[in-house]
């Protein structure tokens, strides 16, 4: 390497990237050699090219498309610099908060593994859907759940409690002949200390006070996420028992 000049491979090793990379910056008019030997073809570029491509490798990590590299590059004016940082600053906060409700998912999952007995936990099922109740016990399947029973009315809802006593209930509002709401306080009558999480389509704030009021743990709006209704089931596990 001279004082003046750096090939590609030398220029690779003082941004620490490949020299495919720098190939790729040069094909699409982002850096372009100071000099190219017209007998040999090789590449040489300045100590001046180092900034470039150390900018490029900075906007890069900042998330700046290769257009807008492309600008920056070009000599952009100040409200164009400062639109194209405040759009990447406002998709990296997006990113992060998204990248915080997993992290909080998660943590609510571990806390809830932690928390639940080792014993075998059984949930008892009542929906007049039988492709709804199918779904249900798949997803609580897959969470070390025992189906204690998947039934479409109330009657035999209420009837498999008694004989069961379930850890859960995933009950649906919507049920023909007793609604799941009568079932709910029924059950509730039978046992004040049961756990159960009601579902529905109509997930309005009435609906929902409505439930939490006559003894729901939980509530779960339909149509739900997999994991929207393991956490609920499991959170109901964990609510304080009645009294």
């Amino acid at each position: 390497m001279n004082a003046m000049h750096y090939t590609i491979g030398e220029l690779a090793k003082v941004v620490n990237l490949s020299t495919d990379a720098i190939r790729y910056y040069e094909e699409v008019g982002l850096l372009l050699p100071h000099h190219v030997d017209p007998v040999n073809r090789y590449r040489y570029y300045t100590p001046e090219q180092i900034g470039r491509i150390t900018e490029i490798i900075e906007w890069k990590e900042c998330g700046l498309t290769l257009e807008e590299i492309g600008d920056m590059l070009g000599g952009a004016d100040l409200d164009k610099r400062q639109e194209i940082f405040q759009q990447r600053l406002a998709d990296m906060l997006d990113k992060e908060a998204r990248l915080a409700r997993s992290i909080l998912l998660l943590q609510k999952r571990i806390a809830a593994l932690k928390g639940a007995s080792t014993e075998m936990k059984m949930v008892l099922i009542i929906d007049d859907s039988e492709f709804v109740r199918q779904c249900i016990a798949d997803v609580l399947e897959r969470q070390g759940w025992t189906v204690a029973g998947s039934v479409p009315d109330g009657e035999q809802g209420l009837e498999l409690y008694g004989r069961q006593q379930p850890d859960v209930v995933v009950l649906d509002i919507g049920l023909e002949g007793m609604d799941g709401i009568q079932v709910l306080k029924n059950i509730r009558q039978q046992d004040p200390n049961a756990k159960v999480v009601m579902c529905s389509g109509r997930g309005t704030p009435e609906v929902v006070q409505e439930c939490l009021m006559s003894g729901a743990a939980e509530f779960v709006a339909k149509p739900f996420l997999p994991h929207v209704l393991a956490d609920a089931v499991a959170a109901a596990v964990q609510s304080p028992a009645a009294g």
